[in-house]
């Protein structure tokens, strides 16, 4: 599973791929990161790799252009966006993000939507399979 975490912040980044890899050795799945730490960059990216899930917590409207961008770019791959503001979420839904987080982020939560989101891609690759 190859998961894009975008962040302005190092140390989220960090916090959140450490969190997640510590998820992943209890769920039957492996899984590569790729962190970044602007918009830009991770826009650069989208011809390395497919990504299956992307974290978007950029603040405002970063965020928002990251998580829009995201959708239009990978279809199939699931989104999960944290922000300070409420006011994202609906407009999240409205492209078909996964998870809507408010930040600061609670650890137990992104957990449990990660693990949603991992369900959900071994679902699809087993369909993929047959």
């Amino acid at each position: 599973m190859r998961v894009a975490i975008c962040s302005e912040s190092a140390e989220e980044q960090q916090w959140i791929a450490d969190l997640l890899k510590t998820c992943c050795t209890k769920l039957p799945v492996e899984a590569q990161f790729r962190l970044f730490q602007n918009r830009e960059r991770f826009i650069l990216s989208h011809g390395d790799h497919p990504f299956d899930l992307i974290i978007v917590a950029f603040e405002g409207v970063n965020g928002q252009k990251a998580a829009l961008y995201a959708k239009r770019l990978y279809h199939n791959c699931q989104l999960i966006w944290a922000s300070r503001d409420r006011m994202f979420a609906l407009q999240g839904y409205r492209v078909g993000i996964e998870s809507f987080l408010l930040k600061p982020i609670d650890p137990e939560l992104l957990a449990k939507h990660f693990q949603l989101c991992v369900q959900k891609y071994l679902r699809q690759l087993r369909l993929s399979r047959t």
